[in-house]
Parts: C-alpha cells; structure tokens; sequence
C-alpha cells in the first residue's frame, strides 16, 4: 500500500515534498528562448542546405549528462573527429570549427545552469549523478 501510494503521489517526479518552495527559481532549457534562437541562427546558416533550421534545431537533444554528445553537436561532425557522420556531408570538418566551438559552449552554459538551478524532474537525477561522479563511475 505505501508502495502504490508514493508512485500514485507523483513522488519518483518530484522525489521529495519537503520544501516544495525552491530556494532559486529553477532554469528551464526548454523554455530558454535565447538558446533556441542562437542554435538556430547557426543552423540556418550551416544546415540549411539539407534541414530546416527547425529539424535540427531542437533543445531537446541536448545531453544534460554529456553536452558535447548532443545530436545536432555529433550528427554533423566528421567520423574522424569523434562525430557519428550521420549528416549525408561533413558540416564541422573538427572541433575547432568557430560554430561547433560556439554551439558547444552554449550547451554546456545551458546544462550547467540546469544543474545548477534544477527543476523537479531533475534535482533527484542531480543528486544521484553528483555521487557517481564522485565515486568515479560516471552517470
């Protein structure tokens, strides 16, 4: 009975129901407006020969556990830089090309605020990855 009725109260979501109030309001990537039109404004200008900017576009493939892992940051990039080659041509010959550099740096400014300012969904997960890292085994 306790079992059914902490999965009926929502509780693996939200994990606790002390101080239901968070101290900062929470970031949410979703939502950022900001981030949407920067990864835009690149995609236009390097993908849009094959996709709308709104096909790859999406914050929603961003990994939070590994930002440079991110679909629209691998499916572009070469094989031989570690990228899945996924995109019919290259669009980022390296790691060094100044857009994946700025994309990459957006993404990971993006996942550590909502790391740092978790929603709900996410502050369990938070504290789960902060004690693999620390034990080493990775998340």
């Amino acid at each position: 009975m306790r079992l059914v009725t902490w999965i009926d109260a929502n509780a693996p979501y939200h994990d606790g129901f002390i101080n239901k109030r968070q101290e900062h309001p929470p970031y949410d990537m979703p939502a950022d407006g900001e981030l949407a039109r920067t990864l835009a404004a690149v995609h236009v200008r390097r993908c849009g020969d094959c996709h709308s900017p709104e096909e790859v576009s999406r914050v929603d493939w961003i990994d939070i556990n590994t930002p440079g892992k991110s679909l629209f940051l691998t499916a572009p990039l070469a094989k031989n830089a570690e990228g899945t080659g996924r995109c019919a041509q290259s669009v980022y010959e390296d790691r060094d090309d100044p857009d994946y550099r700025a994309l990459l740096e957006v993404v990971e400014t993006a996942v550590g605020r909502a790391w740092e300012y978790p929603r709900r969904d996410l502050k369990g997960l938070g504290v789960r990855r902060s004690k693999l890292a620390q034990s080493g085994t990775g998340l």
